[in-house]
């Protein structure tokens, strides 16, 4: 009988191992970034993008809807709601470090490393390239955070993949690029961080926890039982 018990509590124990196990990883599922399409019009004309929504429910415009206009042009799009740019505002440097690290990037601000390629790949794939050099490939933007004196200086946060001719290739995610407002601020390689306003956070589902304390609940009830025995 009483190794029946411990049986029985043994089973129990590792099922409520197994049911939190499972929330946490449904869970951590739902935080990854989604990847859906959007309509956007950029005053040219409207195309469709990727629009990429974080685990703070916040979404990401992509990059190639601004590749080719200078951050005047955007800001001046913004402000006089050209096209859809009124939806969206600029990212600051702060949000664009937490969404390299919401990809998963080991190696943020740390120059160029093997162990980045992987998430480079993976985000540049969402978020499209907007300037590169030879044998490289650049996905970057401004963000709303400028620098103060004379020259002003925009910040830039950029993802860089180094194929390295195929081999050894290696990648970086930067936040720490500052440019100067002469070439920064009209240069036209470079794409814009961009955020819809008005975004609410987006919560794990209420289906996931109500499936995971109905599962721990059938778990105390066994404990219960097991204990009356």
């Amino acid at each position: 009988m009483k190794r029946e018990i411990k049986r029985s509590k043994k089973g129990i124990h590792i099922v409520s191992i197994v049911t939190i196990s499972l929330i946490v990883q449904i869970a951590a599922v739902e935080a990854a970034p989604v990847v859906s399409t959007t309509i956007f019009n950029n005053g040219f004309g409207a195309s469709a993008y990727n629009l990429i929504t974080d685990s703070n429910g916040k979404e990401w415009l992509s990059l190639q809807a601004t590749d080719g206009m200078s951050y005047s042009v955007v800001d001046n799009n913004i402000n006089s709601q050209v096209g859809d740019f009124g939806d969206y505002r600029f990212a600051t440097k702060a949000e664009v470090l937490a969404l390299f690290q919401e990809y998963g990037a080991p190696d943020i601000d740390a120059g160029q490393t093997a162990a980045n390629v992987p998430f480079a790949n993976a985000f540049q794939n969402d978020f499209g390239i907007t300037g590169g050099n030879i044998g490289q490939t650049r996905t970057w933007g401004y963000t709303s955070d400028i620098l103060p004196g004379f020259p002003s200086f925009h910040v830039t946060p950029f993802v860089n993949l180094d194929l390295g001719g195929g081999v050894n290739p290696k990648a970086s995610f930067r936040t720490d690029l500052k440019v100067d407002i002469f070439f920064g601020a009209n240069a036209f390689e470079r794409g814009s961080w961009l955020i819809r306003n008005n975004v609410a956070a987006a919560p794990v589902p209420a289906a996931v926890w109500l499936f995971g304390s109905g599962l721990l609940g059938l778990v105390g009830v066994a404990r219960r039982r097991t204990d009356r025995s």
